[in-house]
């Protein structure tokens, strides 16, 4: 029976439960620890087996010692990087914009067609497309077409080579008393920290309208920057006047909801029909759809 008392005066022995056994276990005896007794008990912690992270790291050579050396780069960025620089190598489409003025469309192409056949004798175009003011944009589809046309441009005033676009960015929460005259001006001498002088701001950044309520105390200024300084000024906060404002790029785009392309605002569509805007199709509106939107 548990708990009785045992022939020859000994002391009962405890029963111990299972947790008990499982936190004291008994060391074992050895023969250099003849004196241990069963008194003695070993405290036994659980050591949790956490798996290691996984870490990816990819490996990057150093330039000046030639050694490999790890840096902790995430997959995506550097897919980022990749393809920015896969962009950076495609070159832009060269287009000239010919001016129609008070002639029919007809009339421009038939002249402009003489004189490159003048300069070229065969003459190869992609597309020639009516811009919404009237004018015509032409696309060379090889070089000898392009300096062809570039020469053209130096002879008539009519034809004028298109320039790519400068990069835009919005300066936010700009004081109302804050003029575009001085805005470049003020953004480098209050923000030395950007390496920008007033020289470059001047002719670097050129404000071009404001966007948010006009009722309000600040606003959003939109400048067309320079590349160069565009890398200096991007993403960053800078102090203008008696307020901190910061900067982001700024994306403009136009969208007709007559045809739901972009390029054009429904007030210059050339389109002779108007899309659906639940399921984009030419043949009903949006009022007569049954479909369910599919974007």
């Amino acid at each position: 029976m548990a708990g009785a008392p045992v022939a020859g005066g000994s002391k009962p022995t405890k029963t111990m439960t299972y947790a008990e056994r499982v936190r004291f276990r008994e060391p074992i005896t050895t023969d250099t620890e003849a004196t241990a007794t069963s008194d003695q008990f070993t405290v036994v912690r659980r050591k949790k087996n956490r798996k290691p992270k996984n870490k990816k790291q990819h490996l990057t050579s150093g330039t000046d010692s030639g050694t490999e050396t790890r840096s902790k780069v995430k997959p995506d960025v550097l897919q980022k990087k990749a393809k920015a620089e896969r962009l950076k190598k495609i070159e832009p489409p060269k287009t000239f914009t010919v001016g129609v003025g008070t002639s029919t469309v007809g009339d421009v192409k038939k002249t402009l067609w003489s004189d490159l056949l003048k300069k070229l004798d065969a003459p190869n175009i992609v597309s020639t497309r009516v811009m919404p003011k009237g004018d015509l944009q032409i696309t060379p589809a090889d070089k000898a077409t392009y300096d062809a046309l570039k020469r053209i441009s130096s002879e008539r005033t009519d034809v004028v080579q298109n320039t790519l676009r400068k990069p835009m960015v919005m300066i936010h929460d700009v004081d109302v008393t804050l003029t575009g005259e001085v805005l470049a001006s003020t953004l480098a001498i209050q923000n030395s920290v950007l390496g920008l002088s007033s020289e470059e701001a001047i002719e670097g950044i050129e404000p071009s309208f404001k966007r948010g309520p006009p009722n309000k105390e600040t606003v959003h200024w939109v400048c067309l920057v320079k590349p160069e300084v565009m890398s200096k000024i991007a993403g960053k906060k800078v102090f203008l006047g008696m307020s901190c404002c910061r900067i982001t790029e700024y994306f403009d785009y136009n969208q007709c909801f007559k045809c739901l392309q972009y390029g054009h605002r429904e007030k210059f569509c050339v389109s002779m029909f108007t899309a659906c805007y639940h399921c984009a199709e030419k043949s009903h509106t949006g009022a007569r759809s049954n479909i369910t939107s599919v974007c």
